[in-house]
């Protein structure tokens, strides 16, 4: 079920939880994205951009299918 608009395809391999537009993310070198408050650097791989989750899946095309 979608409530407020928010976006439920894509869950963090972290902690498991369903993304939240307004959640603020991390999007690595391989696409994977990662809560901020969850990711914990170990320098194999760099992050490429930060934002929202909903910035993020707006922003690249390779999340087009998720908008």
């Amino acid at each position: 079920m979608v409530k407020n608009n928010d976006f439920y395809r894509l869950r963090c391999p972290i902690c498991n939880r369903l993304y939240m537009n307004k959640d603020w993310v991390f999007l690595d070198e391989l696409n994977t994205v990662i809560h901020q408050s969850c990711y914990k650097s170990t320098g194999l791989l760099n992050i490429t951009d930060n934002g929202t989750y909903r910035y993020m899946i707006e922003k690249y095309d390779f999340f087009k299918e998720l908008v």
